[in-house]
């Protein structure tokens, strides 16, 4: 399965921010522990192709 941890740990910050519910996708650790690393990473803008 593939997650774009960068667009899902920005849902993250946002839901923080807003006060909402935020619920994380199945994923195995080694994918987690990559979530982890962009949370702790500033936001970041999304990019345009």
């Amino acid at each position: 399965m593939n997650h774009d941890f960068i667009r899902l740990a920005n849902d993250m910050r946002r839901a923080h921010l807003l006060g909402l519910g935020f619920r994380i996708p199945a994923m195995t650790m080694r994918q987690l522990t990559v979530l982890i690393a962009a949370l702790d990473e500033p936001a970041a803008a999304p990019q345009l192709h």
